[in-house]
């Protein structure tokens, strides 16, 4: 009994491999499928890459730059404002940044005459608006409007550096403050 237990030495037995001839098979040829190519949007992982040559790059990854044209609907308050307040000047000219904002925020691209349109009328606006507030000594407007204004070079930082999120949240406080100081130089500029 005991020797069944035990194991069995053996050495290996060699065996010469086996050669087969290779099987040659005609090649099976398909017809190509064609299908149409897949755009991908940017992500936030990837950093935006500008060049000079592409002219449908977008300013904001989809989904982000929806932020900035929600934001834009504020600027309705500071228009009724203005022309409640017979300041006719600066709600016209608060439609016509609404309205290229909007133009501008469904759909940014870069590099396109909507964007130059957009950042022309808001310069008009902006400068317009700033002048009041300084004539008028209307200092918290002058303040709100200075740091509103200042938001513009710290989201082109931020963006060039590739923070996008913030880029956007300080854009979108562009809009909020600029409106808001509006708001204020209407409010007391017949006083």
């Amino acid at each position: 009994m005991k020797k069944e237990i035990e194991p069995i030495l053996q050495e290996p037995i060699l065996q010469e491999p086996i050669l087969q001839e290779p099987i040659l098979q005609e090649p099976i040829l398909q017809e190509p499928i064609l299908q149409e190519p897949i755009l991908q949007e940017p992500t936030l992982q990837k950093p935006i890459q500008k060049t000079e040559h592409d002219d449908n790059l977008l300013a904001y990854p989809k989904g982000i730059y929806n932020w900035i044209f929600n934001v834009c609907f504020i600027h309705i308050i500071y228009i009724l404002f203005a022309f409640y307040n017979e300041l006719y000047l600066c709600g016209f000219l608060g439609i016509a940044l609404f309205t290229t904002s909007l133009n501008y925020w469904k759909y940014p691209i870069l590099n396109s005459y909507r964007r130059y349109i957009d950042i022309i009328v808001a310069i008009i606006a902006i400068s317009y608006h700033y002048y009041l507030s300084i004539i008028k000594n209307n200092l918290f407007a002058t303040l709100i409007m200075s740091l509103g204004i200042l938001m513009y070079p710290l989201n082109h930082y931020l963006y060039n550096n590739n923070y996008i999120k913030q880029s956007v949240v300080c854009h979108c406080l562009l809009h909020i403050l600029n409106s808001l100081g509006a708001c204020y130089i209407y409010k007391y500029y017949y006083i």
